[in-house]
């Protein structure tokens, strides 16, 4: 049952206000709370970035791919930018290359950053 047959006695208020009627299902309250929303964002571009170590996993990645395909039947304009952070760590590991981690700018240690050096910039140009 996808429809709600209201009686008279269910409305109290008129028939232009009709779909303010709050519905039992809960995907028709979320697309009425976000139809602003889409209105407004309707033609723009939209920036997503994919982590690599998301495509891995092939359930969330679909989960992903179909949030993604929505906001294009919206009318948005995807731009989509893919990580490879997980696969160049990989093939770095493979190829025992040493990387140089924990880089510091002004004596602040940055954790997860790492230093570039010839053989890992060849590394990332080639997985990217």
């Amino acid at each position: 049952k996808y429809f709600h047959q209201y009686d008279s006695d269910d409305l109290s208020t008129s028939e232009d206000d009709m779909c303010l009627v709050p519905s039992e299902y809960p995907f028709v309250s979320l697309l009425r709370d976000s139809s602003p929303y889409i209105v407004n964002h309707r033609q723009s571009t939209i920036v997503y970035h994919i982590p690599g170590d998301l495509i891995s996993d092939q359930k969330k990645f679909n989960s992903v791919m179909d949030d993604i395909a929505l906001t294009w039947l919206f009318g948005m304009k995807i731009v989509i930018c893919v990580g490879c952070r997980k696969q160049v760590i990989e093939r770095l590991e493979r190829l025992h290359v040493e990387s140089i981690e924990g880089s510091t700018v002004d004596g602040v240690a940055l954790p997860g950053v790492r230093v570039t050096t010839p053989d890992t910039l060849r590394v990332l140009e080639e997985e990217a």
